[in-house]
């Protein structure tokens, strides 16, 4: 039982390098989270040992960079990109992950060719309650991911534009394109302002 929790706090120490490299490396974010969730749970098993050297491995041989594109403001588009696991298994260590990337974009983007994409932030996380069907953890993913790119756009508006209140009603904020479109024959679908981008299957 000693043996067990020393490699135990081993491996909580790794990943813990892991996870805070994953500020920086959003290619480190969903396997500190899982391994976190493994971990944590009432019977962690030898899986948790095999994903921590993979993430070390990973951390340590992949060369990774994060490049800030120079995008003109009136070319500001808001993206955001998601997605999530779903397991049968449905025991807490196994509840469904969620994850998204949010950054900014050009109208290129809009028109299906070469973009820019500077990312600004990510986040992937464990469901905080079991989900019945991958549609719901996709749809939970979808959810996150659209109040995080809100929540980047207004942070960007407020930063560019000194009279933008965030009280103010929607329809006082002066905006060249309406902020969300769900339907492609919505005329502003052709260059909207923010982009969700999943990959759901019903």
């Amino acid at each position: 039982r000693d043996r067990l929790n020393t490699e135990l706090t081993i491996c909580r120490g790794a990943n813990g390098g892991v996870n805070w490299l994953s500020n920086g490396r959003p290619d480190l974010a969903c396997s500190a989270s899982t391994v976190a969730a493994q971990l944590s749970s009432d019977n962690p098993t030898t899986q948790a040992v095999t994903d921590i050297n993979f993430s070390v491995k990973q951390a340590k041989t992949v060369q990774y960079e994060l490049r800030v594109h120079p995008i003109p403001v009136k070319d500001l588009r808001y993206v955001g990109f998601y997605d999530a696991t779903y397991d049968h298994d449905q025991s807490d260590e196994k509840r469904c992950q969620v994850g998204r990337l949010v950054g900014a974009t050009t109208p290129a983007f809009n028109l299906g060719d070469k973009a820019p994409v500077t990312v600004a932030f990510w986040k992937s996380q464990k469901m905080p309650q079991q989900c019945g069907s991958p549609l719901k953890s996709e749809s939970f993913a979808a959810l996150k991911c659209v109040l995080d790119v809100k929540w980047y756009k207004s942070l960007m508006d407020s930063i560019l534009h000194s009279d933008m209140n965030l009280l103010m009603p929607k329809h006082q904020i002066n905006s060249s394109t309406k902020q969300f479109v769900i339907k492609d024959d919505d005329p502003a679908y052709i260059d909207p302002k923010v982009i969700i981008v999943g990959d759901s299957k019903g």
